[in-house]
């Protein structure tokens, strides 16, 4: 059974980037490098929302490609950041060969 929160949120206006967040009400604004804003909960460190905004040289969203071509980028680049820090992972998962039967399930 699902618990239901009762979260109040407050708005977080970037007045030089022009962004609005709605962020709980109980987390703080940190400072991180590279990062435009970042909000984390106090009660827990990994709770957090960051954004992070890198102006590109485009007119329009169309310049960037299809949502197809995106997509793909995106993809590559992700699997690329996956073999750069787990390349024997990636080895082992590609080799290895997975079974299981009913009978494996408690």
């Amino acid at each position: 059974m699902a618990q239901e929160l009762d979260l109040e949120l407050q708005r977080y206006t970037d007045p030089k980037e022009s962004f609005i967040l709605l962020i709980p009400s109980s987390w703080t604004k940190v400072d991180k490098a590279g990062a435009t804003a970042l909000f984390q909960d106090a009660s827990m460190g990994s709770n957090n929302i960051g954004v992070v905004v890198n102006p590109v040289r485009l007119a329009n969203l169309g310049d960037f490609g299809s949502p197809e071509f995106v997509a793909d980028k995106h993809l590559q680049a992700e699997r690329r950041k996956v073999r750069f820090l787990f390349p024997l992972l990636e080895l082992s998962m590609t080799n290895a060969k997975f079974e299981s039967s009913v009978d494996d399930i408690d």
